[in-house]
């Protein structure tokens, strides 16, 4: 999703959030592409959470960088996956800052 956010500038930046299914794929990718333990699995453990981080994230003030913060220390902290959350914070927030 993709929305138009007011710049210090007063041009308007437009940033990408990453959706629910997204978050998801990186958690699967990362964990077959960095496998740490024969125990890595792919399961969404708290789906609602989840869905929780991605609207928090759209709707909190501030720009690119303090959205990107908070994604990255919900999706650290809350555990929503069985495996890798660290590993799909980190991508999903540098993914999220690039884009």
């Amino acid at each position: 999703m993709t929305r138009k956010v007011a710049s210090k500038d007063s041009k308007l930046a437009q940033i990408r959030y990453l959706s629910y299914e997204q978050i998801v794929d990186l958690n699967k990718a990362v964990l077959e592409r960095f496998k740490v333990s024969k125990h890595d699995r792919h399961l969404v453990w708290y789906p609602q959470k989840l869905g929780k981080i991605v609207d928090d994230v759209e709707s909190s003030e501030g720009d690119i960088y303090s959205k990107a913060a908070l994604l990255l220390t919900e999706l650290t902290n809350s555990h929503v996956f069985k495996s890798g959350n660290k590993r799909t914070a980190f991508s999903a927030t540098v993914t999220f800052s690039r884009d």
